[in-house]
């Protein structure tokens, strides 16, 4: 699950814009005696119900009919031999079965999540688009035997004083109630005006097909009785309890930034858990993120890179912060990387938005997760400017480690294409396992490839890792064909993780 770069807030319009294991492991923050069920939306998604894990990209700015910027989704599903071109397909407004039409500056198809909507089995994709219907909102792209065909909108509540509405900006997916049907969660707010208040929304499935309406509707207000305002907040199990948490940056009103968990109940609201320092990840906010147990001990852990400052001319950094039963583990101190970090390749500049995309997965069989961290602008060798580059840090018993750490261009041996100046390769990063080998291919999005047609590669994996050899690429219009040209697609801008 991950939370894009928004940008920086002001405090008060956080209110209205979201951003939106191993059995009987034991750790110093506790044992855990039996294996829990993964939340929804946690892992790969599996549109088809085969088996397989596949992965859904955007491309938000593909002409579609002759309309510019209308947007598009490519699917790419997985198999025994992993990812193919022949076992792909492309869905816009277009269509069948999804509502709407293509349209100048729909920028439709940004993808959000995956789960299980309405408990049929068949994992669903959740994308938003900047022009659905009269307001901004989301859609709900429906799994099945065939993959995923036909939609429905979700919509998004009438505010009142009385009754939440989710804000506008990016929301996560996964299982806040421990009922196994997926939930939506993200920035909320409610009432009208100068008595709004902001907090964490929660929509409980099961959705509805015919009208995209939840079950029900749970809100937090964390300004009104916190006196704090959520940003970016992240959803993932880090408790280790079966349901989903908001791992979130707060800001209260001296405009200081603390780290929170707000762990998810059965009633699909949140309870305020434990804190980490703001220390921790400063200066900046976090722009992504993502959960995953780097160092096998049952409980999911979360990183996020952070959006830079002026100081730091947005070199960027990966946060990373360990899970427990408390939310945060007690025992386990939270860290923070950068390409300075002895062992991480590379070298700080300015610009490199090193960690401005994260993905967690276990590139290389050994039961611990590693972390793939994309570095869009970063400098080619040969000095070309914005090419970019993706970075693995492995994980291991005592958690992240820089020891085998991998740099992957593409000016390395086997990948397709080379590095061109606003390529941004990493722009978007995704370690997913399509061919049920046990290791987690790493698919790698870069939009501004093909001048900005965009492309996404297939990195393939081993026991020592990720490499470039035997890498493939895939453009929009490999994946299916198309009326008329796609234009500026940048194909490749936001991955399913």
């Amino acid at each position: 699950m991950n939370v894009r770069d928004l940008g920086a807030l002001s405090l008060c319009s956080l209110a209205l814009l979201a951003t939106t294991c191993p059995a009987s492991a034991s750790t110093s923050d506790g044992p855990r005696t039996s294996a829990l069920p993964a939340a929804a939306g946690s892992s790969a998604p599996d549109f088809n119900g085969d088996g397989f894990s596949d992965i859904a990209v955007s491309a938000t700015q593909a002409v579609i009919n002759g309309h510019e910027w209308a947007g598009a989704i490519g699917v790419l599903y997985g198999s025994a031999t992993g990812v193919r071109k022949e076992n792909a397909a492309v869905i816009t407004e277009a269509s069948p079965g999804v509502p709407g039409t293509p349209g100048y500056g729909h920028g439709w198809g940004e993808v959000q999540g995956h789960g299980d909507f309405d408990g049929d089995g068949f994992d669903d994709l959740l994308i938003r688009g900047r022009k659905l219907s009269k307001d901004y909102q989301y859609m709900v792209l429906w799994g099945s035997g065939s993959g995923l065909s036909g939609g429905t909108v979700v919509p998004s509540g009438e505010p009142s004083m009385t009754v939440s509405r989710m804000g506008s900006g990016r929301v996560s997916v996964a299982d806040v109630n421990g009922d196994g049907i997926a939930d939506i969660a993200g920035n909320g707010y409610r009432g009208v005006a100068e008595q709004t208040t902001g907090g964490l929304r929660t929509m409980v499935g099961p959705f509805s097909r015919t009208t995209g309406k939840p079950a029900t509707t749970k809100f937090y207000g964390t300004s009104d009785l916190d006196d704090l305002m959520a940003n970016y907040p992240a959803v993932g199990d880090i408790t280790g309890d079966g349901r989903a948490d908001v791992v979130t940056q707060v800001v209260d009103y001296n405009r200081k930034i603390t780290n929170i968990v707000y762990k998810g109940t059965a009633t699909g609201t949140f309870v305020k858990g434990n804190s980490l320092p703001a220390e921790w990840g400063k200066p900046g906010l976090w722009r992504n993120g993502s959960f995953g147990d780097i160092n096998a001990d049952g409980y999911q852990d979360f990183v996020a890179g952070t959006a830079a400052d002026t100081v730091d001319d947005h070199i960027g950094r990966l946060n990373v912060a360990y899970g427990g039963p408390k939310g945060f583990s007690t025992t386990i101190p939270a860290q923070t990387y950068r390409q300075s970090t002895p062992g991480v390749p590379g070298t700080n500049q300015e610009h490199d938005d090193w960690a401005a995309a994260v993905s967690i997965g276990d590139t290389d069989g050994d039961g611990y997760q590693d972390v793939v961290i994309g570095a869009r602008n970063e400098t080619a060798a040969d000095g070309t400017r914005l090419a970019g580059a993706v970075t693995i840090l492995r994980g291991s018993a005592k958690g992240l480690t820089t020891t085998g750490a991998t740099r992957i261009t593409q000016d390395t041996s086997g990948v397709p294409t080379t590095s061109e100046y606003y390529d941004v390769f990493g722009e978007a990063v995704s370690a997913v396992d399509t061919d049920n080998d046990g290791r987690s291919e790493v698919f790698v999005g870069g939009p501004g490839q093909d001048h900005f047609g965009g492309r996404v590669w297939r990195l393939p994996t081993g026991p020592a890792g990720v490499t470039g050899t035997g890498a493939t690429s895939f453009k929009l219009t490999d994946l299916a064909t198309l009326t008329g040209a796609v234009g500026k697609a940048e194909f490749g801008t936001l991955l399913t993780q």
